[in-house]
């Protein structure tokens, strides 16, 4: 949490970011975009993070109090929308990862800051024909990157045969730890191109493999 509170500092008040998904979640209020981004999705597992006693048929115990991303919007209600992706809006304020963005003159949001990437940036991944060549580069969309050359070859090869396959391939190779799920808009430098893939370095120092379908060039 501490380095998404950090990277979430950088946003600048009065600068254009957009929404980096389809179907983000934003609230009227910063206490709710907050509760939302704690709630659990559908299916994690709760952890404990506070508790009451329970004393039903005479025994003691504890119960865990948690709550799923849907009950946070059953409770919301209207003070819940969602937003497509690539929506402008500006930065107003950002506290402890949640930011405040404006939509038009007359209406703020709350929105954590992980659904917002720079407009500059978005601009980028959505126009930029650079072939990929060594320099700076940014992932077009989300994509699967891997820490061996052969393993990102064979992820290439299987999606162009059947892209759903592959991306349950790379899931699990992610669960295995071959692979990582990085997010749009992520930024590095290419080091190397091997034909359709390309050997990159993130800006916390990870070597990678990624196809060159998924690189925007800076």
């Amino acid at each position: 949490m501490l380095a998404c509170y950090a990277y979430a500092a950088e946003i600048e008040k009065g600068e254009k970011y957009v929404i980096k998904r389809d179907d983000t979640v934003v609230f009227t209020t910063h206490k709710l975009a907050a509760r939302y981004n704690r709630a659990l999705e559908e299916g994690e597992t709760p952890v404990f993070i506070g508790g009451s006693l329970s004393h039903v048929g005479g025994g003691g115990g504890i119960t865990a109090k948690h709550e799923y991303k849907e009950d946070v919007l059953r409770a919301a209600g209207k003070k819940a929308r969602r937003l497509k992706q690539g929506r402008k809006v500006v930065a107003v304020s950002e506290k402890d990862g949640v930011v405040c963005v404006q939509l038009n003159k007359r209406t703020k949001v709350y929105v954590w800051w992980d659904e917002l990437m720079p407009l500059s940036d978005y601009e980028t991944i959505t126009s930029s024909t650079k072939p990929v060549v060594e320099g700076k580069a940014m992932l077009r969309n989300a994509a699967f990157l891997f820490y061996y050359e052969y393993v990102a070859e064979e992820y290439q090869q299987l999606a162009e045969a059947d892209a759903s396959a592959a991306v349950e391939w790379a899931d699990d190779r992610r669960r295995s730890r071959d692979a990582v799920l990085l997010d749009a808009g992520v930024k590095f430098v290419v080091v190397e191109v091997h034909g359709k893939l390309a050997k990159i370095i993130t800006e916390n120092g990870k070597v990678l493999w990624c196809r060159c379908s998924d690189i925007a060039m800076r």
